[in-house]
């Protein structure tokens, strides 16, 4: 009867204790998991930053302008380059006052920052 003393809690507690164990294998999984996302954060970030700091020109028309903010220091201006694919960019307001929309030019800019606009010679 000592055997049996503690009924059905004795016998299955091991078990209970043994099923919350984390096993070698359960931690190289999380380990090679947490690698992993770890992983694809960095590569994620490089990318972004790379493409903040390569510089583009392309050819663009002006499409749209707009205040942009309470401060008006900034005009919203969108440059629609020739595939169609159109980009918003914040542009000072002294340089944005010489584009007019349906200006062509060369647009220069890094990742959505302005850096310049070189207007096409209309031949006039």
């Amino acid at each position: 009867m000592g055997i049996n003393s503690g009924g059905m809690g004795g016998s299955g507690a091991p078990f209970a204790r043994r099923a919350m164990e984390i096993t070698p294998g359960a931690v190289i999984l999380l380990a090679l998991l947490a690698a992993a996302f770890a992983a694809v954060i960095i590569v994620n970030a490089r990318s972004r930053m790379t493409a903040r700091r390569r510089e583009l020109t392309v050819t663009v028309r002006v499409a749209d302008r707009s205040p942009s903010g309470p401060g008006g220091m900034t005009e919203r201006v969108v440059f629609e380059m020739v595939d169609g694919e159109r980009v918003e960019l914040e542009v000072d307001v002294m340089q944005s006052s010489l584009l007019s929309v349906g200006d062509r030019g060369k647009l220069t800019y890094r990742g959505k920052q302005f850096v310049d606009f070189t207007r096409e010679n209309s031949g006039i």
